[in-house]
């Protein structure tokens, strides 16, 4: 069955290059999903001609080129780039009842947003996000997402209320998160250590550093102790060795503080 319907009336012309457009798009996908950016990057005129050529008859096709694209620009730098293609694919998914596709593109426009130092509008796809998440888990028929998805789009929701200084939301936020990787139990103890070191960084915007030491010595003990268990994160346990010291340190606590920048910089050329 060709890929499309016939455009020109000449069946074998049209199935020729219905199947010339089918190893494109195949090739396009193989070369963004060994990551080789600067290849995908080499295709993008010929993959946005497609993508507008699938737009009516293909839309989740369309859809998809538009995600292969912009996840290539957001993660070689290109955000502005990126949020063109992705505004593109979003009205593609929507027009598909796609919710997951909808989904991931929100999240991936909300980064590039972020990037881009605009977390008012970033703030706005994460909170989408959110809301139709709820639609998304009442489906019956739905493609899976990662297990830790929605954390990671509330840690990085949490950041941007951090960023316009709504602290009081960014600190919710987190604690939101820090519960879905809770209830994850062992393959979420991680998550839940990175959860702790926001939610300590939003606490010491606030200047409350003891809360934030706690909560930092937390987020540590838990990276150390998945060390042990074979589950590596260093820098997990690297950053919140700093962010105890700095919390010593705005407590007055100098010698002690000095003892865990010694510790971290250890950590670091170790």
């Amino acid at each position: 069955m060709s890929l499309c319907q016939p455009f020109s009336g000449d069946r074998t012309t049209d199935e020729r290059q219905a199947t010339k457009d089918v190893k494109t798009i195949q090739l396009l996908n193989t070369l963004y999903t060994a990551s080789q950016w600067m290849e995908v990057l080499e295709m993008e005129s010929v993959a946005l001609k497609l993508a507008t050529q699938y737009s009516v008859q293909k839309p989740a096709l369309a859809a998809l080129i538009c995600t292969i694209l912009g996840e290539t620009h957001l993660v070689t730098n290109g955000f502005a780039k990126a949020i063109v293609l992705d505004e593109r694919g979003l009205e593609l998914y929507e027009g598909n009842g796609d919710i997951r596709g909808q989904m991931i593109t929100l999240y991936r426009l909300g980064s590039c947003h972020r990037s881009l130092g605009n977390y008012k509008k970033a703030i706005v796809r994460f909170k989408n996000v959110r809301k139709i998440y709820v639609n998304y888990t009442a489906s019956p028929v739905r493609k899976p997402l990662g297990e830790d998805f929605m954390e990671v789009v509330l840690a990085s929701l949490g950041k941007c209320y951090t960023n316009v200084g709504q602290n009081h939301k960014a600190i919710e936020t987190h604690k939101r998160c820090r519960k879905l990787a809770e209830a994850r139990k062992d393959s979420g103890r991680l998550a839940v250590a990175k959860s702790c070191e926001n939610l300590g960084q939003a606490y010491s915007e606030t200047g409350q550093f003891n809360t934030a030491l706690d909560l930092f010595q937390q987020a540590n003990l838990i990276a150390k102790e998945e060390n042990c268990h074979g589950l590596p994160d260093e820098q997990v346990q690297m950053r919140n060795i700093g962010h105890v010291g700095l919390m010593l340190f705005a407590l007055g606590q100098y010698r002690t503080a000095i003892l865990q920048f010694e510790l971290a910089m250890q950590q670091a050329v170790s």
